[in-house]
């Protein structure tokens, strides 16, 4: 197992991969309610554009839209392939590790980005780009999973995940670990009304957070065997814990920080 340069949606997760429509959107289903809540607190100066970045299915940028009719919204993806057309946004398909793409972008009155930085790995360079391009009076508000094993109880559910984790964070660079960090460093950069929730996707019978992670799993699991992180066996009782049952258990963190710029 060798440290990779590969970036989360090069091969895996690609939205031309089958099925990552539907588990994109059993992520949107657990966590969205929670994004829409913090959205509603935030007083967003009218009249001021709106962007939505690593925006995914465009479930936010929609959203944003139905908040604020007629606003110019812009939902940024490397791809948008499962962006729907004239849905009150304005896809743009443009990679946020680029300088190139903030030049083109502008300023806006909400910046946006949710289950993003942690998978990047110029995730330093795109929270700068995004502080810059809030305006004054504007927000920022940045939301990523953490992992909180110490919260499940399945010790088997445990296991997997640790090499689910540690899969990602090797050969994609991604970090379960940075969203804590977002709320101080809005804070250390002179931004106001910063503000923190925790929330939890919980494992249980139709749990959408459950469904999202045994997708996950499934998806990857052949990758992770071969790179020789698990054996070949190992997620199935995982899987079959996650897919059904009754019992509930916790299942990863949700973190959302957010901040004013003066």
């Amino acid at each position: 197992m060798g440290q990779s340069n590969e970036q989360y949606g090069d091969r895996m997760f690609t939205h031309l991969t089958q099925g990552e429509r539907a588990r994109l959107d059993h992520l949107a289903d657990a966590v969205s309610q929670y994004t829409y809540r913090d959205l509603a607190e935030l007083g967003v100066p009218a009249g001021e554009r709106l962007l939505d970045l690593g925006g995914g299915t465009g479930v936010v940028a929609q959203r944003l839209a139905e908040m604020r009719p007629g606003t110019e919204i812009v939902c940024v993806d490397r791809s948008v392939a499962l962006m729907s057309e004239g849905t009150g946004y304005t896809p743009l398909e443009a990679d946020v590790c680029d300088r190139t793409t903030w030049d083109r972008l502008g300023s806006f009155g909400l910046v946006h980005a949710r289950n993003l930085l942690m998978h990047l790995r110029k995730r330093d360079f795109v929270f700068e780009r995004m502080m810059e391009a809030v305006v004054p009076g504007g927000w920022l508000m940045v939301a990523d999973m953490v992992d909180a094993p110490e919260l499940r109880r399945s010790l088997r559910f445990r296991e997997t995940f640790a090499q689910l984790r540690s899969y990602m964070e090797a050969e994609l660079g991604t970090s379960m670990t940075c969203a804590t960090t977002y709320a101080q460093r809005m804070h250390d950069a002179g931004m106001t009304d910063v503000g923190v929730s925790y929330d939890c996707l919980i494992v249980g019978p139709d749990k959408p957070g459950a469904a999202f992670m045994a997708r996950t799993l499934r998806h990857l699991w052949p990758d992770i065997v071969s790179k020789g992180y698990a054996k070949p066996d190992g997620a199935d009782e995982a899987i079959a814990y996650l897919e059904g049952g009754q019992h509930w258990d916790s299942a990863i963190a949700f973190v959302t920080a957010w901040g004013r710029k003066g």
